[in-house]
């Protein structure tokens, strides 16, 4: 997972990278289990795909609060 931080004028790639294992069997539920592990302020969006298919790609996104 990529994670990216911004001044508002220069985007950064987050690391260091650490690799991990699941037990998950999909995207669907990668996503439902890395999800809740981020902190509040990373859980803008998140998108699992399989690399060359984005076409595939399972994206969840932030609720924006109305109004």
């Amino acid at each position: 997972m990529t994670t990216y931080r911004s001044d508002g004028q220069h985007i950064t790639a987050g690391a260091p990278f650490t690799e991990i294992r699941t037990t998950a069997e999909n995207s669907d539920t990668l996503l439902d289990e890395l999800w809740p592990t981020l902190p509040a302020r990373l859980r803008i969006a998140a998108a699992v795909f399989t690399p060359g298919d984005l076409t595939g790609a399972t994206i969840r996104e932030a609720s924006r609060p109305s109004g």
